[in-house]
């Protein structure tokens, strides 16, 4: 569906499209409301050991994901930088 959009030089979809499926994902998150935060753990309904593992997962998991992160933004840096110098190189 996107590729004559892509060949052509538009590369992506409508704005309609983006704006509907917004749209789509408000009503959604607005309807579903209590139901999304219905989390005993979240709302610290017991204070067990099970509670205790899980804030520990979510902090490992966060950890690990900023890392993930940090390592491909600085790859994408270096990419950046590789490519300006090669520019630069033709040119001259």
């Amino acid at each position: 569906m996107w590729s004559s959009h892509l060949r052509q030089g538009y590369g992506g979809p409508p704005k309609l499209h983006a704006k509907a499926g917004g749209a789509a994902a408000i009503v959604i998150w607005l309807a579903a409301g209590a139901a999304l935060s219905a989390c005993p753990i979240c709302f610290q309904v017991e204070d067990a050991g099970v509670t205790a593992g899980i804030r520990a997962a979510v902090v490992v998991l966060g950890g690990v994901t900023g890392g993930v992160l940090v390592g491909v933004a600085m790859f994408a840096r270096r990419l950046v930088k590789a490519e300006r110098a090669n520019t630069v190189e033709r040119k001259c």
